[in-house]
This record gives structure tokens, C-alpha cells and sequence, in this order.
């Protein structure tokens, strides 16, 4: 709370302070202390200049508990010192980053919204605008648990409500392992983790994705590729931060010579080209309305099976759906499902 700080512990070593022209000019050498938050901050200097509705700070580096940042530069401007009273939509920031620790656990004291985010990266790049509508440039990411790195351009808005966050960003570089992946995501989570370190060890996967709207209603592309085959997909994601409701995943997805069987450890699926389009909802258990579903080729068990079609509805008790297989070792067509009980445990199947 900008408007209520309370700082304590103050060490302060400084020189060459002076004013001239209406600006103040002054060395920190070495600053540290502590903010009742638990902000703790062990190290801080830098080259500063104050006045005439800009703070700017050169050769700014700060290290606290968790983070260590080096700035080349650092400016807040403003048109007067009550524009601190609202601080987030009235003091511009401006910042370069050069190759810096940046832990999440640093952040959440600024953005209480962050609590639960254990991210720690090695980052650069330029930030430019204001705490509710700013935007990034070049931000390199290298995340500190491995097997993820990215560039990330783009704008952020309606900090720190967080149903009004609206996003618009592209990742270009985006270069990972599933296992890599499964800790960046886990990072995010504040309780649970995705463990998928046993998955495709030997694959890494290379491409951009890119995502817009607002944080509760995102709309995601992403193509990738890899020595296994690659992937694109087009989605929507919704209510992912509302807890009332289940999370919706809506959209396609479409496999190029994609190795399922090398990234899930079995031998019996090989290369697969397929596309498919869906909404998938998530809440206790998970549902899957399966709009469509065509196999170009999929590698089985040594067999190459093509031209295969499919649609349908699967939750945790029951599926219904049709499937249409013109592979000529395999020409079929099948319409039915089954239906679980849970106070039989018996399963009823209907063929049509």
C-alpha cells in the first residue's frame, strides 16, 4: 500500500548530492531495509536525479530476499507528488532490465494477487507504461527450474483487478520439454503440481504462441514443432480464475507426423496426423463433447490406420459417439456407448 508504508531499519551510505536547476542529484552507494510488509530489501544503489515531475535512477541494482536486478535505468514520471496517492494508474514506469533473478515471491509484495506463484527466471528486457496499463518488449525468460525459455512481447491492463485483466501477448522463441513445461505451469499453481518429467524425455519442442483477452475469457494459438512431429492449436479458455464455475476449453487442435508414442513412453503409437475440435469442461471431473475428430494416419502397433472419423460425448460415467473408419483394413462404422453405475459398479453398453 503505497499510501501507508512503514520502513524501518534504514542503512544509507550516499554522495555527491546537490540541487541545481530544480533537480536533485544524488549517489546511493548502499541502501537497505525493511517494509512491515516483510519486504526486505538487503542491497540497493544507483545514480539518482529527482525533480521537475521525474524520479530517474541509472545503474540501479536491487537484491532482497528472493530477486537480484540489475537496471540500467529506472524512471518514474508524473505531474506531481499526489499523483502517488494513485500510484498504479498515474505514475508511468519506465525500465530497462539487463540478464536479472527475478522471483515471483519479490513481486507478490507490489501485486498481492501474485501470492502462490513460485516462479523464478532469469529475465531482460524493457517494461513502459503504468502499473494498470503497461506494456513489455524483449522480455527474455529463462526459467531458473529448467526446460523453459521464451521471448515475451506484449500489453497488460486492469492491474490489480483481476476480472478485468485483459492481455495481449506474443511468445516468440518458446522453446521447451514436457517435462520443462509441466514446472513452468506448476509454478504458476498455487497448490498441485504437474509432474511431467517422465514424458517425452528426449523431446524438446520449438515455436510461439501467442494470447488475447481477458484473463477469465483467453483466447491461445500456439504452432510448435520438434524432430517428433509438431502441433498448432487454437483455443478459448474460460472461468480459469473463476472458482464458482468449471474451467471451459474450447477449440481445435491439428497433429503433423506428431510421435504420441515417444512422448507418452509406448512403443505401440508412432507418428500420428490428426485434427480434432472440442470443448472440454473441468470441475470435479472432466467432460469432453468431441465435435469432431478425423485421423489422417496414425502408426498402430506397426500399422499405418488412416482416414478415420469420429465425434461424441465422454465424461467419468458414460460415452456416446459415433465412429466411421474407412482404413481398408479397418472399414467400419460404429454408433453406440456405455454408461457406468456407481452403486452396481456395472456397466451397461448399447450399440445402435
Amino acid at each position: 500500500n503505497w499510501n501507508d508504508l512503514e520502513v524501518n531499519d534504514i542503512e544509507l551510505t550516499a554522495h555527491g548530492l546537490r540541487f541545481k536547476d530544480g533537480i536533485m542529484y544524488g549517489t546511493a552507494e548502499s541502501l537497505s531495509f525493511k517494509e512491515r510488509t516483510g519486504f526486505n530489501c538487503h542491497f540497493m544503489s544507483g545514480d539518482t536525479r529527482v525533480g521537475r515531475g521525474k524520479t530517474i535512477v541509472e545503474n540501479l541494482i536491487i537484491q532482497d530476499d528472493f530477486s537480484d536486478l540489475t537496471l540500467p535505468l529506472y524512471m518514474m514520471s508524473y505531474t506531481g507528488v499526489k499523483d502517488f496517492n494513485d500510484f498504479i494508474s498515474k505514475v508511468k514506469l519506465d525500465a530497462e532490465i539487463y540478464p536479472s533473478v527475478l522471483d515471483f515471491r519479490t513481486l507478490t509484495f507490489f501485486a498481492p494477487q501474485l501470492e502462490g506463484n513460485n516462479l523464478k527466471a532469469t529475465v531482460s528486457g524493457i517494461m513502459s507504461g503504468y502499473v494498470d496499463n503497461f506494456e513489455v518488449k524483449d522480455i527474455n525468460i529463462n526459467s531458473h527450474a529448467g526446460g523453459f525459455s521464451t521471448t515475451l512481447n506484449g500489453k497488460m491492463k486492469g492491474i490489480p483487478e483481476v476480472y478485468d485483466m485483459w492481455i495481449d501477448c506474443r511468445l516468440s522463441n518458446l522453446k521447451f520439454t514436457p517435462g520443462g513445461l509441466g514446472r513452468f505451469i506448476s509454478e504458476w499453481i498455487p497448490e498441485g503440481s504437474l509432474d511431467w518429467n517422465n514424458y517425452g524425455k528426449n523431446c524438446r519442442f520449438s515455436g510461439w504462441a501467442s494470447a488475447r483477452g481477458y484473463l477469465n475469457r483467453l483466447n491461445v494459438n500456439t504452432s510448435l514443432k520438434s524432430t517428433d512431429g509438431g502441433l498448432t492449436a487454437d483455443a478459448q479458455l474460460a472461468e480459469i480464475i473463476n472458482p464458482k464455475k468449471p474451467i471451459t476449453v474450447t477449440g481445435k487442435v491439428k497433429t503433423e507426423q506428431l510421435n504420441l508414442g515417444k512422448i507418452i513412453n509406448n512403443d505401440i503409437i508412432g507418428p500420428t496426423s490428426v485434427s480434432a475440435g472440442a470443448q472440454i469442461s473441468i470441475d470435479k471431473s472432466m467432460t469432453i463433447d468431441l465435435d469432431s475428430l478425423r485421423v489422417y494416419q496414425m502408426m498402430l502397433n506397426d500399422y499405418n490406420y488412416r482416414d478415420i472419423q469420429a465425434r461424441g460425448r465422454i465424461d467419468s460415467k458414460s460415452m456416446n459417439g459415433t465412429v466411421i473408419s474407412k482404413d481398408p483394413n479397418l472399414n467400419f462404422i460404429f454408433q453406440g456407448g456405455y454408461a457406468r453405475s456407481d452403486k452396481s459398479q456395472n456397466t451397461v453398453y448399447k450399440f445402435n
